[in-house]
């Protein structure tokens, strides 16, 4: 009966984590983004680590959670084309499991229109 309770060895993976907002820029000056922190990914990823994982983050720059010094690698991002770019960059033959907490914007200016009189 024990022999079905028996322990797999244990293998670390790799794992790819995202934690805060996107902005997407208006103009200059404005821009839109959410009111994520980043607690999430942040959370998910020292607890990876801690369980003996190789853990990179993919961190929002503006996210507010207390930082990570955990990971083997953390990598700032701003808008939605960054954290693609940063995904891309990092893609790889090998297996990796991503758990993508980032809270992405669901939207970007295609432009501003100036009224003129």
């Amino acid at each position: 009966m024990l022999a079905a309770f028996t322990l797999k060895p244990f293998h670390p993976r790799r794992f790819l984590v995202s934690a805060g907002p996107t902005f997407e820029p208006i103009d200059e000056v404005r821009r839109l983004t959410n009111f994520s922190t980043g607690r999430l990914g942040t959370r998910l990823a020292n607890h990876l680590v801690a369980a003996g994982h190789e853990v990179v983050l993919l961190r929002s720059e503006t996210a507010v959670a207390p930082v990570p010094v955990h990971a083997i690698r953390t990598i700032g991002f701003s808008t939605t084309d960054d954290l693609r770019r940063a995904f891309e960059a990092l893609a790889t033959a090998e297996p990796v499991v991503v758990l993508h907490a980032a809270a992405v914007g669901d939207y970007a200016c295609g432009g501003v229109h100036v009224r003129r009189e």
